[in-house]
């Protein structure tokens, strides 16, 4: 797939600069001149003729002056996921949902570089959204406790016994985890694993919810 992002003067040629592969051809043969790869846009190649110009993944090639160009440029390789864009998708959520006598109902959204989005609704010390964030060693201690307990295993709804049994106006947590290309959400209304509910009680510990929820 070619996608042209932005054009830029590079040594009086006009180029397409952007954070992938940059490769200039020309009719004869063609000569590497610098490769570097950086997660940012923070890496410099320079030709003798031109300006600097920054990518992240960059391989210039020297063109003849009297030689025509062709400039290609290619997307990232599919299923691959720029670190900024994987800092800035959800990784785990947390949604509790209040019962009859008055439980506190919130939502929680942590995301890989540690920033949490929560939202108070009611019976809660604080209501309406705030953001933090949290060490991400700590979202890493949270990624390890889903995978020590096989979430990826669980049932998607726990909301009878063994029985088939029920009960009315129980507080309804329902938890999520996006990780390595798979997403799974569990909803524990009654008679979940106590796994799964230790789990719930060391997302809001470790993600600093504590601080908004209560003591009201």
């Amino acid at each position: 797939m070619m996608t042209f992002v932005t054009a830029a003067l590079l040594g009086g040629q006009k180029w397409v600069v952007a954070q992938m592969e940059l490769t200039c051809f020309r009719s004869t043969a063609v000569t590497p001149l610098v490769r570097f790869k950086t997660g940012s846009i923070s890496g410099v190649i320079t030709d003798p003729k031109s300006h600097a110009v920054a990518g992240a993944d960059v391989t210039a090639l020297r063109q003849d002056a009297n030689a025509a160009s062709t400039l290609s440029l290619f997307s990232s390789p599919a299923g691959t996921v720029s670190q900024k864009e994987a800092d800035s998708e959800i990784l785990i959520t947390i949604k509790r949902e209040t019962c009859l006598g008055g439980c506190p109902s919130y939502s929680a959204q942590i995301y890989a570089d540690g920033t949490v989005v929560y939202r108070g609704d009611d019976f809660v010390k604080v209501k309406g959204e705030r953001r933090h964030k949290v060490a991400e060693t700590k979202v890493l201690e949270l990624v390890k406790a889903f995978e020590r307990i096989d979430y990826f295993s669980l049932k998607d709804k726990y909301e009878v016994d063994a029985n088939g049994g029920s009960v009315t106006d129980q507080p309804r947590t329902t938890t999520s985890i996006s990780l390595n290309g798979r997403y799974k959400k569990v909803v524990d209304y009654y008679c979940a694993p106590k796994e799964l509910v230790a789990l719930e009680d060391l997302i809001d510990k470790l993600a600093g919810l504590y601080e908004y929820i209560g003591p009201l």
